[in-house]
């Protein structure tokens, strides 16, 4: 049994088809990673998991004081804040990536149309 939901189901429910190809449908969220061709990588260790809750922690917390310590009072003044922001803070905390070779951002084919991802789709 897979402990990561958003991606794929958990549940006991099987359907014939499912049965027959013996593996379980992906949830919305899995479904719009395959179509995007993006693989995951889930956070098994205490250490990554850590890492990933730290920087929420960050930008929950230190995000909203910087925002006040520069008197940011508009969606427009925060967007120029974070153009700053952002890359002062990973030169700072940035951690290289283990494997160079796969790239951490590509361009999306133009057959791929965000809106069809993004809406529901009925299965059967």
């Amino acid at each position: 049994m897979n402990r990561h939901g958003a991606l794929h189901r958990n549940d006991s429910h099987w359907s014939l088809e499912e049965q027959l190809a013996g593996r379980q449908e992906p949830t919305q969220v899995g479904l719009a990673l395959q179509a995007l061709g993006i693989e995951s990588i889930a956070a098994l260790s205490p250490q990554a998991k850590g890492r990933i809750e730290r920087l929420f922690g960050t930008l929950q917390d230190r995000l909203i004081a910087e925002l006040g310590l520069q008197g940011v009072q508009s969606l427009e003044a925060a967007n120029r804040f974070l153009k700053l922001f952002i890359p002062r803070f990973n030169r700072r905390f940035a951690i290289p990536p283990e494997n160079l070779k796969k790239p951490g951002v590509r361009c999306l084919q133009r057959s791929i149309w965000i809106d069809s991802l993004a809406s529901a789709t009925a299965r059967s």
